[in-house]
């Protein structure tokens, strides 16, 4: 009876595999399928046309596929585009980084001039090196080292010579401080608390502050006017000029600096709690001037992937700055730079840890002034060919770091928002010359000793300005307004160009143009299609049938017959008691 069983299975299978019902089955398909064109293949009278219908259909079938396969190729590449949008906003205030031309203050200078017993400290020692530089080390070539220390003027005669080569305590002697640079500060129309503002040190600029930097103690940062009134407004005191003293012998001029010599501030407008870049990314504001800037905030906003390649980061690694990708950057140059040369540079971000190289412009200076002054042995010399050498391995990296391949391996990833900001700057002359007394009297206490200006302007009759002490105004003080002058914030975003839902428009479209195809008719055509690969596959389908038929019965026909012979022998064992 088994076999019979599989023998019936295997007939019904062989009936379903056999190829007339396989030819009414794609004739039953043909005609009764959506699909345009289909139907005209069995109806059809003569063969010919039969044919001619059959390759349409395939022909626009198979170029609609490759079209489809197209689209999905386009779509794994995750294209984007830029959507542009303009909204009122309420704007937070931006940070603001201020920094004085001439680091080292007049007032210190003339105290320099005025005490002598500056001449043997740190100080004292470093301007003179300074000073005698070009006659003393470089035109007589001692140690034959004139050329090299030549190459190198640029750095041995700037600000950043003098930042790399005095400690904290000599350089708070000379720099400008918060109290005696910021003569006024309102914000929004109320007066600025020092806390609002942070110390930025840069190697060129020395001595920096921001307003509204990283770790400043600032309430309600938000604009909700765009007016002057509603931003920022500071008077500063550079302290870089006397009538009083010739200081022409002790201020640094480098002519292969194109930023030296200049009076007024550096000022750089950037995002809230980002570090500033004064050098690169700054603009300069003359003394004598009122200066307004006037600010429009823009916005771009990146995708993370895998249709972008933005970071989601909210502070540059070891620090306490909000994350940017040119402080990535500067970061992963320090670094580089420290590997190769063993130092650091002071325009860079310094590296976190308690331990930190030196900088690659830090020299003896002890060492130098002798080599100018007194004998030079094989020693002296070997500590200056190790110091210029450092220059050397510094200038050498730092010109490769301009290599797109070398920026590249620091992996950098911009951040996924941004924002930036257009500026608009006018200016006036400030204080005008009928000004110049109220502005005075109010601005500058003369009977406060520890200010900068009071010592400055000492002696000064503010009842009656001289043409002279005129002129320290106009080249002492300058004014300057930072504000929004309007609240639409521009907006330019990322966003997918070719989403999963126009991909499937887009293959339905092609489908249902060329061939008239939906989803319900692909599912009639999946099931066409498996129906014929198991025609293909009839043999070996029903070999395995066939296989699985004779298996199951033999081992029936061994437990039955293992069954008879047992019955046998109980019969047997049963008659010879009975004999017996």
């Amino acid at each position: 009876m088994c076999m019979d069983i599989f023998k019936c299975k295997s007939t019904n299978q062989n009936n379903k595999m056999d190829g007339k019902n396989m030819i009414a089955t794609v004739k039953e398909f043909t005609e009764n399928t959506s699909a345009h064109g289909c139907g005209q293949i069995p109806t059809s009278k003569f063969k010919l046309t039969k044919f001619l219908w059959g390759l349409i259909f395939v022909g626009f079938f198979m170029f609609a596929t490759i079209s489809s396969v197209n689209l999905i190729t386009i779509y794994f590449t995750f294209p984007t585009k830029d959507v542009v949008s303009v909204n009122f906003e309420d704007i937070e205030f931006p940070a603001v980084t201020f920094c004085t031309q001439q680091p080292v203050t007049a007032t210190a200078l003339i105290d320099f001039i005025d005490n002598q017993s500056h001449r043997d400290d740190a100080i004292g020692k470093l301007v003179l090196t300074m000073g005698s530089f070009p006659g003393m080390l470089v035109k007589p070539n001692i140690g034959g080292l004139g050329d090299w220390y030549f190459k190198y003027s640029y750095r041995f005669l700037s600000n950043q010579f003098v930042f790399e080569n005095l400690d904290k305590k000599d350089l708070k002697t000379i720099q400008h401080d918060l109290k005696s640079l910021k003569i006024s500060c309102k914000f929004k129309g109320h007066p600025c608390k020092d806390s609002a503002f942070v110390v930025h040190q840069d190697g060129g600029f020395q001595h920096c502050f921001t307003f509204n930097g990283a770790g400043a103690q600032l309430n309600d940062t938000k604009v909700i006017k765009a007016d002057p009134t509603s931003g920022l407004s500071l008077i500063l005191f550079v302290d870089a000029y006397t009538t009083k003293r010739d200081l022409s012998e002790l201020t640094l001029y480098n002519p292969f600096d194109p930023t030296s010599g200049q009076s007024g501030v550096r000022v750089i407008i950037h995002s809230p709690k980002t570090r500033p870049m004064p050098f690169e990314k700054g603009f300069d504001i003359p003394t004598g001037f009122s200066t307004s800037v006037a600010l429009k905030e823009t916005k771009r906003e990146l995708m993370t992937e895998p249709h972008g390649n933005c970071t989601m980061a909210k502070f540059n690694g070891g620090t306490n700055y909000a994350y940017s990708e040119d402080t990535c950057l500067e970061q992963c140059k320090q670094k580089i730079l420290i590997e190769n040369c063993r130092c650091m540079s002071s325009l860079l971000p310094t590296p976190s840890g308690e331990l930190k190289p030196q900088y690659c412009g830090k020299v003896n200076v002890t060492n130098m002034f002798t080599m100018m002054y007194g004998k030079l042995d094989a020693t002296m010399r070997g500590i200056a060919v190790k110091e210029l050498e450092m220059l050397d391995c510094e200038t050498k990296l730092m010109e490769s770091l301009g290599n797109s391949e070398v920026l590249n391996k620091c992996e950098c990833k911009k951040p996924c928002v941004h924002t930036n900001y257009v500026k608009m700057l006018s200016q006036a002359v400030w204080p005008s010359d009928y000004n110049q007394k109220n502005f005075l009297a109010e601005s500058i206490n003369m009977s406060d000793p520890t200010q900068r200006a009071t010592i400055l302007f000492e002696g000064l009759d503010i009842g009656q300005i001289t043409k002279n002490e005129s002129e320290m105004i106009q080249k002492n003080f300058l004014r300057f307004n930072v504000y929004f002058e309007s609240l639409q914030v521009k907006t330019t975003s990322q966003v997918e160009d070719f989403p999963a839902s126009t991909l499937i428009s887009e293959i339905g479209g092609n489908m249902g143009f060329y061939v008239g195809i939906s989803i319900i008719t692909l599912m009639e055509m999946l099931t066409l299609t498996g129906a014929i690969i198991l025609y293909c596959f009839k043999d070996l389908i029903i070999k395995c049938g066939q296989s699985n038929t004779t298996k199951v019965p033999d081992v029936n026909i061994k437990q039955i017959k293992s069954y008879d012979n047992h019955m046998d022998e109980d019969k047997e064992n049963i008659n010879a008691e009975i004999h017996g």
